[in-house]
């Protein structure tokens, strides 16, 4: 199965938001998005899974300001916990949650890790949500150069820490 980055899945967002915009005929787009989102399921395993490029629709499509800023995060919340749930009863085996569990060397069900991953990630979605729904709209302090040096500072202190904790080896931060 072909594995691409978060490239792949702005450039498949990128067509499917050239296709509806070249597809006159409204009532075509929608079979033509299931089947371009099954056909990208089975062949590859996106960044995202399929929610990717359904979230960066809904941020197209949206026009309420207040509905677009909370809608795409609180669907891909749920997403996560459909899939997650379809993965507890054993009805799906493979899906965003689970990828992320195999990146982090996490056993599928067993786990109590794979739990936390899949909870934080549902949470996460969710609370993003929420936040933005307190967006105000307004431009906030000028701290551009603060975040590029806290950014990668907080990176590689994780990275650190999971070094000292024996979570990952040196040859996982060197490959390419």
């Amino acid at each position: 199965m072909f594995i691409p980055n978060i490239l792949f899945t702005i450039i498949f967002s990128l067509i499917i938001l050239i296709l509806h915009d070249k597809i006159k005929i409204r009532m075509l787009f929608g079979p033509i998005f299931a089947l371009l989102l099954v056909i990208s399921a089975m062949v590859t395993m996106m960044d995202w899974s399929i929610i990717g490029p359904v979230i960066v629709l809904l941020y197209y499509k949206l026009r309420n300001e207040n509905v677009r800023r909370i809608a795409p995060s609180i669907v891909a919340g749920v997403f996560m916990l459909i899939s997650s749930l379809m993965a507890i009863f054993g009805i799906q085996q493979s899906g965003p949650e689970i990828m992320m569990a195999q990146m982090g060397g996490l056993s599928m069900y067993g786990d109590i890790n794979y739990w936390i991953v899949s909870t934080t990630f549902i949470i996460g979605c969710i609370s993003a949500g929420l936040l933005l729904k307190c967006f105000n709209g307004e431009r906030g302090k000028r701290m551009k150069w603060t975040f590029y040096i806290a950014y990668p500072l907080h990176l590689a202190v994780l990275g650190l820490i999971a070094l000292a904790l024996g979570l990952v080896s040196i040859y996982g931060f060197l490959q390419v």
